[in-house]
């Protein structure tokens, strides 16, 4: 029955999607379909309404960490800060390390936003133009921009991703970030050499673009423009929550829009809920963008998706199905099984949010939740700490570091691998906003790389965490 009911909605999403419907609207009729088998399965509408309403509120400072992501792309677009790191980092490029730098400008910009949907937005829309008047093949430059644009999206303090993966494991992202990085650093460099032999040899042109003095003439590019950016990656060394990180960075880039790039506060204001607009057309079609209102569609996708979760969790909806994980981890291995597992829930829910929670749900049992609740109490205990170190218990064996290793597999599967999936909002809206096409997908080698990796070699090695 749960299996009919999946491919159910996935045919619904199909059809959505090729008949143009909203994704939202596709997700509302798979929350009908969920409540009517919940509701078939004997639980009440008030009881359903509950697992809902626990799905959402598991995840609810998420919602607040879009609102303020929002906020700081329109803020950041105002002030002068993203024009500022591309005005600079404009003069570094050149015709043959054009795809390496289409990668690591989108790297950069995604690791201070962590947003794969604003990176491609600014940076993706800048260097696909870049790209392509130097001749490079768009769908190699499409390519390294989706990849650039979730290297920060998976592992940035900032990244709405890491947060919601620390929140469904009750991991600590700081600890997750450390983990992230640890595992990265070589799959980042074979990528970067791929690009760099990749685009050597493929422009056919040296052609100009005057972005830079279009950025130059439009603000005030003074070097206190990078505050708020180095805001950020100063509060997040220091651990500083992330919300707290975002606010205050939002209110240095607000004075400073006031300050040196003569925005009123009523302007300011209008740009923080519509995003910024600038009237230069030239401006607006690379510096468009951001504001509350461009998070209300991945907003109304997270809500729902998680509704999703909680019905699923309190239903014991994946109960049945985890018959399936059993057959593929025989034949694949464990991370193997969830690699796959991440394929086919991505190809289903269409977004990271969704495809995450339904990925940790196919791994976790059904009463680990109690488990890790009675572990932790022990875990905080010194005594019991000590007896652990003492009894010489593997530290892959310790409940505290099991969750912080289902954390990266995570990570390391369905948050880089849903992008993949051609239909899925997580590949499409990027290089959308980008100006790429769909058929750049192959050649995300990051997030390909990445996670073979760290099925063959990465999980080996031991977490930073076992070693604290």
């Amino acid at each position: 029955m749960e299996l009919f009911i999946i491919c159910v909605f996935a045919v619904i999403l199909l059809v959505c999607i090729l008949t143009d419907v909203g994704l939202i609207e596709a997700l509302l009729i798979g929350y009908g379909l969920f409540f009517y088998y919940s509701w078939r399965k004997g639980f009440s509408v008030r009881e359903i309404l509950g697992f809902s309403w626990n799905g959402i509120s598991t995840i609810k400072n998420i919602l607040y960490t879009f609102l303020l992501i929002g906020v700081i792309t329109a803020v950041w677009r105002s002030c002068g800060t993203i024009a500022f790191i591309v005005h600079y980092a404009l003069p570094l490029c050149n015709p043959a390390i054009m795809l390496l730098a289409d990668f690591l400008l989108c790297a950069m910009i995604s690791t201070l936003i962590g947003t794969s949907f604003g990176s491609a937005g600014t940076m993706g829309i800048i260097c696909m133009s870049l790209s392509t008047s130097m001749g490079i093949d768009p769908l190699y430059a499409g390519g390294a921009i989706l990849s650039g644009v979730y290297f920060g999206d998976r592992s940035s303090p900032l990244s709405t991703s890491a947060l919601l993966v620390s929140t469904i494991t009750d991991t600590e992202m700081h600890k997750n970030l450390k983990n992230m990085f640890s595992c990265a650093w070589i799959p980042f460099f074979i990528t970067c050499i791929v690009y760099f032999l990749l685009g050597w040899g493929n422009a056919t042109s040296s052609g100009s673009s005057d972005m830079g003095n279009i950025l130059s003439e439009s603000y005030d590019l003074s070097w206190p423009m990078v505050i708020p950016a180095l805001l950020v990656v100063l509060l997040s060394l220091k651990k500083i929550e992330v919300r707290i990180t975002l606010f205050i960075s939002i209110i240095c880039g607000m004075a400073l829009a006031v300050i040196y790039q003569d925005v009123t506060i009523a302007e300011l204001g209008q740009q923080i809920v519509w995003g910024f607009h600038p009237e230069n057309e030239a401006l607006a079609r690379v510096m468009s963008g951001g504001g509350i209102l461009s998070m209300m569609l991945v907003f109304g996708v997270v809500m729902i998706s998680s509704s999703y979760a909680g019905i699923f969790q309190g239903t014991g909806f994946f109960e049945p199905l985890k018959q399936i994980r059993s057959y593929l981890e025989r034949k694949l291995s464990y991370f193997g099984s969830m690699m796959a597992i991440s394929m086919i829930t991505g190809a289903v829910a269409c977004n990271q949010v969704l495809s995450s929670v339904l990925t940790h749900q196919f791994f976790i049992d059904k009463d680990t939740a109690a488990r890790e609740n009675k572990a932790d109490g022990i875990q905080k205990s010194a005594e019991a700490a000590e007896m652990q170190k003492t009894l010489g218990m593997p530290a892959a064996d310790r409940p505290e570091d099991k969750k912080y290793r289902l954390a990266l597999d995570l990570e390391n599967s369905v948050i880089v691998m849903t992008p993949l999936i051609p239909w899925s909002i997580a590949g499409g809206a990027p290089l959308s906003a980008a100006g790429a096409e769909i058929a750049s997908i192959p050649f995300a080698f990051y997030l390909v790389i990445l996670p073979f990796y760290y099925l063959f070699i990465g999980r080996k090695k031991s977490l930073a965490t076992s070693k604290e």
